[in-house]
């Protein structure tokens, strides 16, 4: 889940289909195989067509607006974080950029081979990741899958790839995968991070990660701040916050939170599967597996609201919601959770268990936030 404007939902169908726009409802035409680009050829997919083929709908949760078109062969597609433009790639190792309103192919390249996984890592770059390294792809000015970041840490290949992340400035990025555990047969989670300018990497421990910027109140500048989450034991969950910036001009230590857990519900194994963080407030949202929430503070580290219950199906993926600086999740069920927090009610509970500093700092950062809003 890359965008919180638009929400991919991807079913199969044998019938043809127009695109439905509410905005304009009464202009319906019909769309063609998307997998054949600009039907300068055939790649000979016609005798499968009917029996490989999706719709994909997309759905603006704000505006109620639906566009939906019929393509052949999808394996998996994944909306722009900003843009109007969905990538889509088939069975046939091929990914395509195509423009949501108009159904147009704009750019479209082969994937190597090996291909485990992909997904954007901002408005003009996809990240593609092989069994052995990943590559970073720019759909505007590249034709092709080139660019080699990094070879992947040989603890991955037992993995499941289950996301990717690259910090605001491309600097550093963060492979993650899961696997079971022969010595317990529980998930675990590693994750590779990865220095550009150092060209080096390590490994750590986590089931997942998320990269944020920050401006913490000792220091004079924004720090790059890595946040991981990551099931320590039966009863506790363990979140990181480190700040990558260089020493000489951060002057904050990483930090590690604590969080009682437990699986009451069902006895099942749950773990974090999504970060969320709101800088504008500095609160990190936590997102586990089996639909519970849990929230941090960003300067201290210290949890706010522990653990608690928001959907009582598995959450895939969670997202910042741009528009409200909460968040937009989606559930199992076909559920869309939308989570905004209640600031004042927040810093009256604060106040009530004793963390009186950091009630008074969000106090201070939400008056500013509304008088900037007001202005």
């Amino acid at each position: 889940m890359s965008s919180d404007t638009w929400i991919c939902i991807r079913r199969n169908h044998t019938k043809s289909l127009c695109t439905i726009d509410r905005e304009h409802s009464s202009e319906r035409t019909d769309i063609p195989h998307l997998v054949n680009g600009d039907n300068s050829t055939n790649r000979n997919h016609e005798p499968y067509t009917n029996l490989h083929t999706s719709i994909l709908t997309f759905l603006n949760p704000y505006d109620n607006h639906i566009i939906s078109f019929e393509s052949d062969f999808i394996n998996s597609t994944q909306v722009n974080p900003t843009k109007p433009i969905v990538a889509i790639s088939t069975m046939f190792n091929e990914l395509y950029i195509t423009r949501l309103n108009s159904n147009k192919c704009i750019s479209r390249i082969e994937l190597p081979s090996e291909t485990k996984f992909w997904t954007w890592i901002n408005s003009s770059s996809i990240a593609i990741i092989t069994s052995s390294c990943v590559y970073h792809w720019n759909y505007n000015t590249e034709t092709h899958c080139s660019k080699v970041i990094f070879d992947c840490d040989e603890r991955l290949f037992k993995c499941q790839i289950t996301n990717y992340e690259v910090d605001e400035n491309e600097k550093w990025c963060a492979l993650s995968g899961l696997y079971v555990s022969e010595e317990t047969g529980l998930i675990s989670g590693i994750v590779q991070i990865y220095a550009i300018d150092q060209r080096s990497y390590h490994c750590i421990e986590a089931h997942c990660v998320k990269f944020a910027k920050y401006k913490f109140s000792e220091n004079y500048n924004e720090s790059t701040i890595l946040l991981a989450a990551k099931r320590v034991s039966s009863k506790f969950v363990k979140v990181y916050f480190v700040d990558l910036t260089p020493l000489r001009t951060s002057y904050t230590n990483t930090k590690t939170e604590l969080i009682p857990w437990s699986d009451e519900f069902d006895g099942k194994y749950d773990f974090p599967i999504s970060i969320v963080c709101n800088t504008e407030l500095g609160f990190v949202l936590v997102f586990s597996k089996y639909g519970f929430l849990t929230v941090c503070d960003l300067e201290t580290g210290s949890c706010l609201i522990d653990k608690f219950r928001i959907c009582s199906d598995i959450i895939f993926r969670a997202t910042l919601d741009r528009e409200t600086q909460g968040a937009i999740a989606l559930a199992r069920n076909g559920q869309v959770l939308s989570i905004d927090l209640h600031v004042e009610k927040l810093i009256n509970h604060l106040d009530n268990v004793t963390k009186n500093s950091i009630a008074k700092r969000l106090q201070t950062v939400n008056e500013v936030e509304e008088e900037i809003t007001r202005l």
